[in-house]
């Protein structure tokens, strides 16, 4: 075969190559394939340089500002390598192999390494030596670090995946990808198993969870979109524990940022929401949430990261989409420099609001891992300082945040509205399975929970685990006494009925009070203010619908120790 043919072929081939990474397919050509391209003599793959630089003409390239500045270099080549092949003849290809050593030698002072991976290119380095800057002066990441990188398959992630593994020597941590399959889309299953075949070729740590979010959507009545949201972040968080991940990367980026800021802002968000994301959020972070989209495009380009296309990023109906794809377009015809000026909005934003929460005593609720109690009085407050509390509140019991929460002015308006009118017992829904309720003196937020579980157990000494309410603690004594001054619960081991056990509520049960007096235990609980919500489950020593003791709360007078008894049981209880 002639040199004019393989230069033909060199040409076709790199030409369809810039072609796949212009149109943005779902994959990039590997670096394989460009390798069996320019494979052969060295004089052949100078000319693969110099086919790969007429291609990008031959598809109408656009070429970015650092290219522009290339230019005279590639063109010193391109021309050298021209004279060379005119003269190849006369055997002097030489000049070609001297061409091709200098653009080596030019990439390594970019920042190539000698095996070929690029970490840092003349184009990107400044963009991404930022991301370094950001990640060290937010100490988004610290020496000893276990991340987990959420990872979709698509273009950001991908970049964010290559770049934290590329440098997690520098940045002191290691890297763990963590993929969800919704299964939203039929396609969702192939591109799990293309970031699973990824990591093996680069031997990244890889796990796969699978989330049913159209069940979830349908069973919960939430849209597509809020409902993703929420799986992924119960699988992030099962992710964490499992792999015991200390930091959780997503790669969100400076439009994703301004998209936040105006999808707040339309849905009626205060300027808390109108600050965006922000850097970190208890072990979650975003390292690129600075960094242009732009950017992140040079960076896949340069470096060859394959990704895949999520088709439904081109579905309008999503309010996202929606705004990337139509909405902010149109604004950028008008005002070039719009999404510059929303994330200076933001930021002024995020400066206010984290002035005026300094300022609001976060102390006055109390909360759990799965609900917070805020005080009435505290609803008498100026606007601006119950809003924020109630904001405060929900994220303290939210992974995502309240803004991550879709919880809006109209919620807060509704919260304070329970607060003011509501009777006891009162429920409003909120976004997110969440809800709140009007507890006697307090208004209650309260993440969904699981159903309650129906459950019996034996009385016995030692630990018993129990249902939804936590462990039961029992021993068995003579020296009594002090255990009673100290508040604990006693009971006369004589007066015990060997047939009681542990059980939840029944409607038909009966209690007779401390000192005397026997009602239905529906009506104890309710003047003892116990929620509706934990009635059914806190376990009851029972002997058929005789309670003999309410966990936490109170024993019978006819399990009473007095002057005869010489041992008793002390209960004690461990809530979840």
């Amino acid at each position: 075969m002639s040199s004019s043919t393989s230069v033909r072929k060199s040409v076709t081939v790199e030409s369809k190559r810039a072609s796949v990474v212009t149109n943005n397919s779902t994959a990039f050509v590997t670096e394989s394939t460009a390798s069996s391209v320019t494979s052969g003599s060295a004089e052949l793959r100078s000319k693969a340089i110099v086919t790969e630089s007429k291609s990008a003409v031959a598809t109408k390239q656009i070429p970015s500002a650092k290219q522009i500045e290339r230019k005279p270099k590639n063109a010193a080549i391109a021309a050298e390598s021209k004279s060379t092949a005119s003269a190849q003849n006369q055997g002097t290809a030489a000049k070609t192999i001297s061409a091709a050593s200098a653009l080596k030698s030019e990439n390594k002072t970019n920042g190539t390494k000698s095996n070929g991976e690029v970490i840092f290119t003349e184009s990107d380095s400044t963009a991404f030596k930022e991301v370094f800057d950001f990640i060290w002066t937010r100490n988004l990441i610290s020496n000893g670090d276990r991340v987990g990188v959420g990872v979709s398959g698509g273009s950001d992630s991908m970049a964010l995946l290559h770049f934290l593994h590329s440098n997690q020597s520098s940045l002191g941590c290691e890297i763990v990808a963590v993929n969800v399959n919704h299964n939203i889309r039929p396609s969702s299953r192939k591109d799990s198993r293309f970031v699973a075949g990824y990591c093996k070729d680069n031997n990244i740590k890889y796990v796969g969870l699978n989330a049913d979010v159209p069940a979830f959507a349908a069973q919960e009545k939430l849209g597509t979109e809020q409902a993703a949201r929420i799986k992924r972040f119960e699988c992030f968080e099962t992710a964490i524990k499992k792999l015991r991940l200390t930091k959780f990367a997503l790669a969100h980026h400076a439009s994703d940022q301004a998209e936040t800021i105006l999808l707040h802002i339309f849905r009626g968000s205060g300027i808390g929401g109108a600050s965006g994301m922000e850097p970190q959020r208890g072990l979650y972070i975003r390292p690129f949430l600075e960094t242009a989209k732009t950017d992140i495009a040079s960076y896949i380009y340069k470096n060859r990261i394959p990704y895949v296309q999520d088709e439904t990023n081109l579905d309008n109906s999503y309010a996202r989409n929606f705004l990337r794809n139509e909405v902010i377009p149109l604004l950028k015809r008008e005002w070039r420099n719009v999404e510059k000026n929303i994330l200076n909005f933001g930021a002024n934003c995020r400066t206010d609001n984290q002035y005026l929460n300094g300022l609001i005593n976060n102390a006055v609720y109390t909360k759990t891992e799965n609900n917070v109690r805020i005080p009435l009085n505290y609803f008498a407050y100026p606007d601006a300082v119950v809003s924020r509390l109630i904001i405060n509140a929900i994220e303290s019991i939210s992974a995502w945040g309240a803004n991550g929460s879709n919880i809006e002015k109209k919620h807060i308006d509704m919260i304070c509205a329970l607060a003011r009118d509501g009777q006891n017992g009162s429920r409003i829904d909120l976004p997110n399975s969440m809800h709140a309720i009007r507890e006697y003196e307090c208004i209650t937020i309260i993440k969904k929970a699981g159903s309650i579980i129906r459950q019996t157990a034996s009385f016995k000494a030692g630990k018993t685990s129990f249902g939804n309410f936590g462990t039961i603690i029992v021993s068995k004594t003579i020296s009594f006494k002090q255990a009673i001054t100290k508040g604990l619960m006693v009971i006369d081991t004589e007066k015990l009925p060997r047939t009681a056990k542990w059980r939840t509520r029944n409607n038909s049960d009966t209690f007779t009070k401390f000192g005397g007096g026997t009602k239905p235990l529906s009506a104890y609980l309710i003047d003892k203010k116990v929620p509706a919500r934990l009635r059914d489950k806190i376990p009851v020593l029972a002997d058929g619908n005789n309670i003999l003791a309410i966990a936490g709360i109170e024993i019978s007078d006819k399990v009473k120790t007095d002057e005869t008894t010489v041992e008793a049981y002390i209960l004690e209880f461990v809530k979840d």
